[in-house]
């Protein structure tokens, strides 16, 4: 073996060029495949390293008329700890945004976490300094005023302070103790979401708008975790989940729970997060990674091929003295085993700093992501099987075809003259094969980029020129609904009068946008009677005077808020057209009446529906839009629309905002071209990320048709010196050269027709506004195939019609 691999290192010496390119285009394919094994090992089986046994944790959605991701209230909690069987304990936890004080500056925005008492034990995360929550009655409030802080804030705000337990730091204005500091790395379960500190329960009173018990008469929502029991399966955890949702749904009197239900997902499928998004891409990354790996290795097995009929005297000498073919074959294979370590040690360094390139690809949230990207057995243990694939996919092929090379051909001719045409005839199958996989891909780029474009190019149903956008917490500052209404029209006011804003109002949620909105409401509507299941929960938002008008959202029927419409008037309201239709399909819309949680309101104007949430949902829902001065929201979004720039915008907004209350931090200031981005990432992220690999399948399959026909046209020296001898013209050379392309890349393409004509059925629930059989996009990937195909076709084409017949006949 020490012999063989010794051999193996001289003979690859001779050969650097050879072995330079062998092993970086190795590389290539391995890094693109562990690089996606890295991220589906951060999202599907090791997502939490700090969390004890974190296989044993779920997650619980609830689900109302089929669709899912609804969280679940302390009432539903608690109904499940007292009845529940197959979960060993279970845990609750949210994700909100809070204002840290210190340093007489303002305050900064970090996102917490709000949790129950055992949330830490729960999931076996011990602090590297101090302790973490002592179990306690959740609804305590006001007792133990403590925090715990993560390891990356203990470092980054307070300087690794290792006396740092004990001291108290204001949070949304609020006095807490710091109590431990998390686990190096733990930064919460939330679906790839990074908090920077936890809250018990028992201070949700205190840092929201102060309700006596806000977990029940808040209806605040929860992300409920659970641990398994050893002995238990998810399909039976399941169904006894089913069944004790269904007996707590029976129970209540509220239409809500029509068809209501509570599922359960392990942490990669969570509804909540970026978990969720990250593993639907994970199967067409795979996909496309695979076919570029599969590439690689025809690529390699044809390079293989072609280097072992160049040492076929040297072979079938060694054969001549005796040597056996199995002892070829483990020769031949050392070579192939050296070439595939040092690709697979390449691909696996290089795979590590891939898998974090691709955070910039993430939609921007304005929060930040956690992804466990650090290699462990598990990633190192597939780029080892990778590289032990390769070996066998690259070096076999080649070992097997050298030695069915007749001793007395390759003694006798030259070296380049015993692979005969069905050698050649194997080597370009194997071309075709490079050029069908990449077919595929690139079919899959043009499917996902002609969705992108389609997506983009939406009317989204709004104008978004010029148009500022920015979020104020009044709730996290401590004011009361009467200050903060009054700071709203205040604020409102001064804006207005800035010189560049044509328009200003307020929102609680901004269209397309990923952090609020949604918000239902139970509505019921005069005169309109629910069929039996039919729920009445409608998508509810708030919004200030002039605020269609700043948007540009046409008002087809009625009015807009104004100034006048007070809290001291009747509830007033403005539906969506979609509403409209439904609820009063005669038209008769301005003036009815309808009931929004307690609150009876007169409607007073009808929009043109909008893009809500995701630019890819097709049919808009009902959306009934309140006055923000008549429903006070403390959080809410600044819209301002102007004729100067964004920031001069920004800056005037920074200045009236300080000039009302100089300590209160503003948030999400971007402009509403930017805030829609993170709308688009859903068909942005696969069209990137497999656009990527489109373009290396393309470079890889180009550089080995390039390579197969070079190796030809010196195979075929001989032939092509007696024919130029013979009197051809040497354009009936190039056009030999170039058919023999032609006739690879129509090989690839009808290969690839029929790989992808399975391939983008897989797509479909990716694909917006375009068929998985597109004919554009497949047009285009045979354009771009063709165009590869003759590129790399050229140069051998002219060596091969500027042969010297009298030179190349000597030299033979």
């Amino acid at each position: 073996m020490r012999r063989d691999l010794l051999y193996a290192l001289r003979q690859l010496k001779k050969s650097p060029g050879f072995a330079v390119i062998t092993v970086l285009t190795l590389a290539l394919g391995i890094a693109a495949v562990t690089t996606v094994f890295t991220w589906a090992n951060a999202v599907l089986f090791n997502p939490w390293p700090q969390v004890w046994r974190a296989s044993e944790i779920r997650i619980l959605d609830a689900s109302v008329h089929g669709d899912r991701g609804y969280t679940l209230h302390y009432n539903q909690l608690q109904y499940l700890r007292e009845h529940d069987h197959g979960f060993a304990e279970l845990t609750a936890h949210e994700m909100f945004p809070v204002d840290l004080a210190g340093g007489g500056a303002r305050p900064e925005r970090y996102w917490a976490g709000i949790v129950a008492s055992n949330y830490f034990q729960v999931l076996g995360a011990s602090p590297v300094l101090g302790r973490t929550f002592a179990i306690h009655d959740d609804r305590a409030y006001g007792s133990a005023a403590e925090v715990v802080i993560s390891y990356d804030l203990w470092r980054s705000r307070f300087q690794s302070d290792p006396a740092i337990v004990g001291k108290t730091i204001n949070v949304n204005r609020h006095p807490l103790a710091i109590i431990g500091v998390a686990p190096i790395g733990f930064l919460g379960i939330y679906g790839g979401l990074q908090q920077s500190l936890w809250v018990p329960f028992n201070q949700l009173s205190a840092l929201t708008d102060g309700k006596p018990d806000p977990l029940i008469e808040g209806n605040f929502g929860l992300q409920v975790a659970v641990r398994m029991r050893p002995e238990a399966s998810d399909a039976q955890a399941s169904a006894e989940l089913h069944n004790l949702a269904h007996q707590f749904a029976a129970q209540q009197n509220s239409t809500r729970y029509n068809d209501w239900d509570i599922f359960m997902s392990d942490p990669g499928h969570m509804q909540r997060g970026i978990f969720g998004s990250v593993s639907q891409i994970i199967p067409i990354l795979f996909g496309a990674a695979g076919l570029l790996l599969v590439l690689v290795y025809a690529n390699i097995a044809v390079l293989l091929i072609q280097r072992s009929s160049g040492r076929a005297r040297e072979i079938a000498v060694r054969t001549s003295l005796g040597a056996t073919r199995t002892r070829l074959i483990q020769q031949l294979l050392t070579e192939t085993a050296v070439l595939a370590v040092l690709a697979g040690l390449a691909g696996w360094l290089a795979s590590i700093g891939l898998a974090r390139l691709m955070y910039a690809l993430l939609p921007k949230f304005g929060m930040p992501f956690v992804f466990n990207l650090q290699p462990d057995l598990r990633i190192l243990a597939f780029a080892f099987a990778l590289t032990v694939g390769t070996v066998l996919a690259c070096g076999l092929l080649p070992a097997r075809q050298v030695l069915k090379i007749s001793q007395i051909s390759a003694l006798h001719q030259g070296a380049t003259s015993v692979v005969g045409s069905r050698s050649r005839a194997r080597r370009n199958v194997l071309l075709s094969l490079q050029l069908g996989l990449c077919f595929v891909v690139l079919v899959a780029c043009g499917l996902l980029a002609r969705t992108l474009w389609k997506v983009i190019h939406r009317d989204p149903g709004f104008a978004t020129d010029n148009v500022l956008v920015a979020s104020i917490d009044l709730t996290r500052a401590g004011y009361s609904e009467a200050k903060g209404l009054a700071f709203q029209r205040t604020l409102l006011e001064r804006l207005r009068s800035l010189p560049g804003v044509s328009n200003a109002s307020l929102t609680s949620y901004v269209p397309m946008g990923s952090t609020g909105g949604g918000n239902v409401r139970d509505v019921s509507v005069a005169g309109y009677q629910p069929a039996k299941g039919e729920s009445m929960s409608i998508v509810t938002d708030s919004v200030a005077p002039d605020y269609f008008k700043t948007m540009q959202i046409p008002i087809v029927q009625g009015r807009e808020f104004t100034d006048a419409d007070t809290d001291t008037l009747p509830c007033l309201a403005v539906v969506n057209q979609t509403m409209a239709r439904k609820y009063w399909p005669t038209g008769n819309v301005l003036g009815a009446q309808i009931t929004v949680g307690k609150h009876s309101c007169q409607v007073v104007g009808v929009n043109r529906p909008f893009i809500y949430r995701n630019a890819s949902w097709d049919v808009p829902d009902p959306v009934v839009c309140l006055s923000m001065m008549q429903d006070y929201q403390g959080w809410f979004f600044i819209v301002l629309r102007g004729t100067a720039s964004i920031q001069n915008l920004l800056a005037g907004l920074d200045r009236e905002v300080a000039a009302l209350d100089s300590s209160l931090p503003i948030n999400d200031m971007e402009s509403l071209h930017e805030h829609l981005q993170t709308s688009y990432y859903e068909a942005r992220v696969p069209a990137q990320m497999v656009g990527v690999y489109a373009i290396c399948s393309l470079l890889v399959a180009t550089l080995g048709v390039y390579a197969g026909l070079a190796y030809s046209t010196l195979e075929r020296t001989r032939e092509f010196a007696l024919r130029v001898a013979l009197g051809a013209q040497r354009k009936r050379i190039t056009s030999m050269i170039l058919r023999e392309s032609g006739s690879i890349a129509l090989g690839g393409v009808f290969i690839g027709a029929v790989g992808g004509f399975f391939t983008v059925r897989l797509m479909k629930s990716l694909l917006y506004g375009v068929s998985p059989f597109d004919p554009v996009s497949a047009v285009g990937a045979v354009f771009v195939l063709a165009v590869a195909a003759l590129t790399a076709a050229w140069l051998p084409a002219r060596r091969a019609a500027s042969i010297e017949p009298m030179q190349a006949l000597r030299s033979e």
